[in-house]
């Protein structure tokens, strides 16, 4: 069987097919060829060279296509290789999806002993992965800015405002980590050359910063009705005010071992400290900012009783899991409705999060500078003489504010 033949409907019908797949050429266009295989199925193809390399496209099937059809289309597909803009010689899309990229993100964030992480991932599967299927295994490099503000806005009608900016940032920060690639965090998907498509602004509300804080007289009436909860309840919401009001996502990690005994000049006996880890803030350190905490004798009783042998200290099953961030909500809502059916509370709805505000706002009104303040609650520490040279601990002012606010607890109840 001659290898170069004009290819013709006659000539085609002639041919027989061998045991191996033939490859015959077109002697009227010499780029043009066909490609016989054993089960008798002809291809027409068309090949040439671009930049030193064989580069070739399928055109049809013959008897679907006639062989002057497929010349025509040959030579049109012919020219558009021979300058390097046929569809096969464009770059392959990546096959990523959206999905995988969020996957990712979560990923490097545990890699990265970052706090809140069940938080992230759930916030991710349950508002894009559930509420979007399609769009979750959808090629990353297509989703659009209209995909990822229609992701949002679902939430923002539903009027769950703050999870709305939060997972725009959760989308934002992923995509930031596959388009701008850090060497010190690899993510494990391959870098996307596309514009980050969840640039937007920030959603209208979400941040809106609460002014509510707990009188003198609340606070107080709160402490005795917390006095009286029944275990672990108790001890849970009382250990976080003689702790002065630290975030919840950072004291839910916290276990026995982060506590120790320091000398404190003037003290007889040494000082007991919990240290926690602060990774608030775009300034704080890798590993987070050192911040020590004075624990009162009080507070190391409840301790005790919270965990008895081990483990996370804010437990409600003696130490073995970390209770659940929404814990303390709960707490505070059956005693803000207890408050409000006897009559003691002065303004409206409070969280966990406003008693943190509360300590703050009553221990400024007990003359307790900003600056202790700040370091007790960890909060307001930046600059470059904070960052660099201030390296004192100040646990005596820490103390001393604490001993103030428990001072206010039981005064004239």
């Amino acid at each position: 069987m001659p290898q170069k033949f004009k290819l013709t409907k006659s000539s085609l019908l002639k041919l027989n097919p061998g045991l191996k797949t033939q490859v015959l050429w077109d002697t009227q266009l010499p780029s043009f060829g066909i490609r016989l295989q054993p089960s008798g199925k002809i291809t027409f193809f068309v090949q040439t060279r671009f930049n030193r390399k064989n580069v070739k496209a399928t055109i049809g099937r013959f008897p679907q296509m006639s062989p002057e059809v497929a010349r025509k289309e040959a030579l049109s597909q012919l020219n558009s290789l021979q300058k390097g803009q046929h569809e096969s010689q464009q770059p392959s899309m990546p096959s990523t999806s959206f999905g995988a990229v969020l996957d990712g993100y979560v990923a490097i964030l545990e890699r990265e002993g970052k706090s809140d992480i069940s938080n992230v991932k759930n916030t991710i599967n349950k508002h894009v992965r559930d509420a979007f299927p399609k769009l979750w295994i959808t090629p990353a490099i297509t989703i659009s800015h209209d995909d990822c503000v229609s992701i949002v806005r679902n939430l923002i009608t539903q009027e769950k405002l703050r999870t709305a900016d939060r997972l725009r940032a959760y989308i934002h920060a992923a995509y930031e980590r596959v388009t701008k690639p850090d060497p010190n965090t690899p993510s494990g998907i391959p870098i996307l050359n596309i514009a980050n498509p969840a640039k937007m602004v920030p959603v209208k509300g979400a941040n809106k910063a609460r002014d509510r804080f707990l009188s003198e007289a609340e606070l107080r009436h709160f402490w005795s009705l917390a006095q009286q909860l029944p275990s672990p309840d108790r001890e849970l919401i009382c250990l976080q005010i003689l702790l002065g009001g630290q975030r919840q996502a950072q004291i839910t990690r916290c276990q026995l071992e982060h506590l120790s005994q320091v000398p404190i000049q003037g003290m007889a006996s040494d000082l007991t400290i919990l240290e926690i880890r602060d990774r608030k803030g775009r300034s704080a350190p890798s590993g987070g900012r050192l911040h020590l905490i004075p624990v009162l004798p009080e507070a190391t009783d409840l301790i005790s009783a919270l965990t008895p042998s081990g483990g996370y200290i804010f437990s409600a099953d003696g130490g073995a899991t970390p209770i659940h961030n929404d814990k303390l909500n709960r707490i505070c809502r059956r005693l803000r409705a207890q408050m409000e059916q006897t009559g003691l509370l002065e303004g409206g709805n409070f969280t966990a999060g406003d008693l943190r505000r509360t300590i703050e706002t009553l221990l400024a009104q007990s003359g307790v500078s900003r600056e202790d303040r700040g370091h007790l609650q960890s909060h307001g520490i930046s600059g470059v003489q904070a960052r660099h040279y201030d390296r004192y601990d100040y646990l005596a002012p820490k103390l001393r504010a604490l001993h103030t606010l428990r001072s206010l607890l039981d005064s004239n109840l």
